[in-house]
């Protein structure tokens, strides 16, 4: 018999039982020459560095020192899953560090523990995230060692924050960066400060976020760091892009590109073409907004980063159904939500099935669309994500509405704004509010309508695309349900100075959506001519609110109005 044939077999089980047959020792033996055969004649060591280890760990049974050995290829293996953004691989073999770490000085196993903590969250995996990092930080104080304490309230404060409980993550980043500043850390120093912008604005506090943006911008621009520079631009762009300065959004993010670019960070890149797509896409570029996104998920595989490629067809999938291209946008929705599942990123599948429920409940089909929330809310909640889990519940609460079951609907809406309002999300909580107004208006409870439009500070902080898509025209059913329509009239021209100013395309919801608030104001308003007697300097402010085409109409059907 032929030597390669002598260890082929036709069932693995009967490999498995073969395999059984060597006494323990002999088998440890074996793996250990294995180890030395494949280091000894392997083009690329590093890349066999997780096959290599798993090796070491049974041949420790004949060779004790090969726990060292092991350790070794164990930390190449997790450098090396990290560098290919492979965090489930990346993760197992810190989980693995972790257990040959048990027993050693807290200093060691602190670090074994900090780097499941950054593996593990990366995965997907919050939970065990969390419960490592606190247990590293435990372990780091006991050491002593100053700088490892920093690194370790650094990795906790991030799972906290990306679980959306930022009053816990806020105190330990700020301590953190407190810190990183006497140690002379600079590129972390700078990247904590993106952090903690990011959790600002999150937050509701854009001055804040800004002027953390900023220093990070500064701190890595003294640093030669562009990496980190890159990262402060995007975040100063996504604060652009709240502020609805759409403009400075696309620059700032074009910059950041740039610097990814030129720092040849493939990973990075993707995930800003992504960004920049989204921007486009407000700003109504659509083959712009999807050249540049399906350019993100190309680079993002190319990079092995699955994860940034499922999001990215998640905003194509948007963009699509945005477009009219349902179908294909379910599709788009559909794959990402496989790929997501595949690499553990279970925010990014919520958001997917959220999208899908959105697009089906704009499809007319309530059911499909309540189906596709049951299952984001599943993921939501594996993921510990309360803010995702509350987007998805005051989604919940439209597709009920339109059904007619409006006290679900509502109590979908209370528990949306209490967990936003519990989480400090302050964006989401305006926009909650906003939903449960238009609830509330459509029951008849003007008065319940205004307290959440007060609430939500009529949402003037909110983006302003999400002010001409719910805030403005909430104001404007309110006044005309009250027969206020000098103030609905106001309204609606504050509501087309923004559509205006933001260059939104005729085909954009958008202006759709302006066009039926001036259709009703216009009626109202007409209406209100006839049954009221209002002076002629209030008929003039009426007729200068109006758009040309409705100030004509009236001036038609109202002859005293041409005399004025």
């Amino acid at each position: 018999m032929h030597a390669e044939a002598a260890y082929l077999f036709r069932h693995a089980l009967l490999r498995d039982a073969a395999y059984q047959l060597y006494p323990p020792a002999e088998r440890a033996g074996l793996h250990l020459l294995a180890l030395e055969l494949i280091e000894a004649i392997h083009p690329d060591p590093d890349s066999a560095a997780a096959e290599m280890a798993d090796h070491a760990r049974i041949a420790r049974a004949v060779a004790p020192h090969m726990t060292v050995r092991e350790r070794e290829l164990r930390l190449r293996a997790m450098a090396r899953a990290r560098a290919a953004f492979a965090p489930v691989e990346a993760a197992r073999q810190a989980e693995l560090l972790v257990e040959l770490n048990e027993g050693s000085p807290p200093a060691d196993l602190a670090r074994a523990l900090r780097d499941l903590a950054d593996t593990a969250r990366t995965a997907g995996r919050r939970q065990l995230a969390e419960s490592a990092a606190r247990r590293a930080l435990d372990l780091a104080g006991q050491s002593g060692d100053a700088p490892l304490v920093t690194t370790c309230m650094v990795s906790l404060g991030v799972v906290l924050h990306e679980t959306a409980r930022p009053a816990e993550a806020e105190p330990l980043l700020t301590e953190a960066c407190r810190r990183l500043d006497a140690h002379n850390l600079p590129g972390t120093l700078a990247a904590v400060l993106v952090r903690l912008g990011q959790l600002f604005r999150a937050t509701g506090r854009p001055e804040d976020s800004g002027r953390a943006m900023q220093r990070a911008l500064e701190i890595a621009r003294a640093a030669k760091d562009r990496e980190r520079e890159g990262e402060a631009l995007n975040g100063l762009a996504a604060l652009a892009h709240m502020r609805g300065d759409q403009d400075a959004a696309l620059d700032l993010a074009r910059r950041s590109l740039e610097l990814a670019e030129a720092s040849g960070n493939v990973r990075s890149q993707g995930i800003m073409l992504g960004n920049i797509g989204l921007v486009l896409m407000e700003r109504g570029q659509w083959q712009e907004a999807e050249a540049s996104i399906r350019q993100g998920a190309a680079v993002s595989a190319r990079a092995g980063n699955l994860s940034q490629q499922g999001i990215c067809m998640v905003d194509l999938g948007l963009l699509c159904s945005r477009l009219g291209r349902v179908q294909e946008g379910e599709q788009f929705l559909q794959e990402a939500i496989g790929l997501l599942g595949e690499v553990g990123n279970l925010r990014a599948a919520a958001q997917a099935w959220l999208n899908l429920a959105t697009l089906r409940y704009n499809q007319g089909r309530p059911q499909p669309a309540l189906e596709a929330c049951t299952i984001a809310l599943d993921l939501a909640h594996q993921a510990r994500d309360p803010v995702m889990h509350a987007r998805v519940r005051s989604e919940q609460a439209l597709t009920l509405r339109s059904l007619g079951r409006f006290a679900e609907a509502l109590a979908g809406c209370d528990a949306a704004i209490e967990a936003a309002r519990a989480a400090g999300a302050r964006a989401d909580l305006n926009k909650f509010l906003m939903y449960r107004a238009e609830l509330r208006l459509l029951t008849g409870d003007t008065t319940g309508c205004e307290a959440d439009l007060t609430a939500a500070g009529h949402g003037d902080s909110s983006p302003l695309p999400a002010r001409v898509a719910l805030a403005l025209p909430l104001r404007i059913r309110l006044h005309l349900a009250r027969d206020q329509h000098r103030e609905a009239a106001t309204v609606l021209a504050e509501m087309r100075r923004i559509v205006t100013e933001q260059k939104f395309p005729q085909t954009s919801d958008e202006m759709k959506l302006l066009s039926r608030c001036e259709a009703a104001v216009a009626g109202v308003t007409f209406r209100g001519f006839l049954a009221h007697d209002l002076s002629g300097p209030e008929r003039r402010a009426l007729l200068a609110a109006m758009n040309p085409a409705d100030r004509q109409t009236v001036l038609e059907h109202i002859p005293a109005m041409c005399e004025e």
